[in-house]
């Protein structure tokens, strides 16, 4: 009997394993595909460890305290919540989040390099389509949206230049032959981030940039190098290119009507949402007004608008966490970052330590611009890379 259940527990792993990559590869095409394989696993982990021990199973980090946290916060928020209807899509993507120790506990230092492989792969075939589409090679139009297909590229944009990152890492220690290959597909991914038109991933990467370029070379002088050339480039695009030129008219123009009273535009929702998220927060600064409790807040404080077009969704996870559980959840959102720092300066041996500082760098600023940890691919995405990058089994790894 002890057999068989080790047997059975062998099997399910090597399943588990199978749909951890399949989960990689299909983050910028398929939220179906990507949530059927994060449920299988999960309820392959659960009878694994119902078989073999918790222990065996689930990965122990500071990141499973943060989860613990994290779904405690909005389960407790909906009993306080004005909305337990609109607190139900909140709380799964808090469940989502505080499954990483059960992901981690899908594979093991053998699947480490394979996982990030196979991340990188969905993104450059998902390129490639692109660029066909783009080319005229290929149609989509039905499944278009914001310039990218499968995929809003407010969502793609971090996911692509996280694979700049890694493959630029990474690269390093391959043959020349693979490097140069590597560094054409390299270009041929930043050129997709121009012709995608996705501003926020653009800028973000002339933030990040900088500070990559620190961890790897260690150099100040390259930093302030790159900074220099970003601002030479920004000033050449911004002349050259009448997209750049066109989206600063139209930023100037929407907040010209905002101040004029029109919050219907792009940027007028998100000055609109600041300005009520900010009343909401100050009703309620400690622990806020509950999970999913936006919507009928924000329409006491502005009840007079055109139904129909105003999101509620304030596009800032900071103001959302503040809205929902005050200074505690604001606090507990931020600790996710700072954990995450915590191991990059503990892992100084970590083979793909940059990394560790690039991922929670780049949520902690792309969280001011959307509610990116209850998105979809971006929190997929950020659950991934976090359940390889902060594993435990690293140092087990490089010995």
């Amino acid at each position: 009997m002890y057999k068989t259940s080790n047997f059975s527990s062998f099997n399910l792993q090597k399943i588990s394993e199978i749909l951890f990559l399949l989960f990689g590869f299909s983050l910028p095409f398929s939220v179906a595909l990507t949530f059927f394989c994060m449920g299988l696993i999960v309820i392959f982990s659960f009878i694994r460890a119902w078989s073999l021990g918790w222990r065996k199973v689930f990965k122990i980090t500071h990141l499973v305290w943060f989860g613990l946290a994290w779904l405690t916060i909005h389960t407790l928020g909906i009993l306080w919540t004005n909305d337990p209807y609109a607190a139900f899509e909140p709380w799964k993507k808090a469940f989502y989040l505080a499954s990483i120790p059960i992901f981690m506990g899908a594979f093991g230092p053998k699947l480490f390099k394979k996982s990030l492989a196979s991340y990188i792969l969905g993104i450059v075939v998902y390129h490639f389509i692109l660029h066909a589409m783009h080319l005229g090679l290929i149609e989509f139009e039905s499944l278009k949206f914001g310039g990218t297909p499968f995929i809003p590229r407010i969502h793609y944009s971090p996911l692509l230049l996280f694979t700049i990152f890694i493959l630029a890492h990474w690269q390093k220690k391959w043959s020349t032959k693979y490097r140069i290959a590597s560094s054409l597909l390299i270009i041929s991914l930043l050129v997709s981030l121009i012709i995608i038109e996705g501003r926020s991933g653009q800028i973000l990467f002339a933030i990040i940039i900088p500070f990559w370029v620190l961890l790897e070379t260690r150099k100040w002088i390259y930093f302030w190098g790159t900074v220099l050339g970003i601002f030479i480039t920004l000033c050449i695009l911004f002349t050259s290119l009448h997209s750049f030129q066109k989206r600063y008219v139209q930023i100037q123009e929407q907040w010209d009507r905002f101040q004029k009273g029109d919050i219907y535009s792009s940027m007028g929702q998100r000055f609109h949402h600041i300005r009520v998220c900010w009343s909401v927060f100050l009703k309620s600064p400690v622990i806020g007004h509950g999970t999913g409790s936006y919507r009928i807040e924000h329409d006491k404080v502005w009840p007079i608008y055109e139904r129909g077009r105003i999101n509620y969704n304030p596009h800032n996870q900071y103001l959302m966490s503040g809205v929902q559980f005050g200074i505690v959840g604001l606090i507990l959102f931020i600790s996710l970052f700072f954990m995450q720092i915590r191991d990059f300066i503990k892992f100084n041996r970590h083979p793909f330590r940059p990394m560790l500082l690039i991922l929670p760098v780049m949520f902690s600023l792309i969280c001011f611009i959307d509610t990116h940890l209850y998105g979809t691919q971006t929190l997929t995405m950020f659950i991934y890379m976090s359940s390889i990058l902060y594993h435990p089994d690293w140092k087990s790894y490089n010995q």
